[in-house]
C-alpha cells in the first residue's frame, strides 16, 4: 500500500488573481483507520460518524492524483462547492 492511499491533507489552491481556496483531502483508508481509532477512543460516538468542512475523499493524497481531482472538480464546475475561500 502506497503512504499516499494513508494520508489526509490540506490543499490549498491559488487562483491567478490570487484568491486563495482549501479544502480537506482524505484517503479512503485514511477514513477506514480513522473510524478505527476513534472506535478505540470513543470520539465521534464510537467512530459511528465522522465529518471535516469541505472534505474531499480520494484513492490517494499522492500530488499527481490530487491535481488530477482539482482539474476534474474545475471542468464539472464545482470548485466553489468543494472548496471555502480563505
Amino acid at each position: 500500500m502506497l503512504q499516499c492511499e494513508r494520508e489526509s491533507t490540506d490543499v490549498i489552491v491559488t487562483m491567478e488573481n490570487g484568491d486563495r481556496y482549501v479544502a480537506a483531502f482524505f484517503a479512503y483508508k485514511y477514513i477506514e483507520m480513522i473510524r478505527q481509532l476513534n472506535f478505540q477512543s470513543g470520539e465521534f460516538i464510537k467512530g459511528k460518524y465522522f465529518w471535516v468542512k469541505n472534505m474531499v475523499l480520494v484513492d490517494s493524497c499522492c500530488r499527481e492524483d490530487i491535481l488530477n481531482v482539482i482539474e476534474n472538480i474545475i471542468e464539472e464546475g464545482n470548485f466553489e462547492s468543494v472548496f471555502e475561500k480563505l
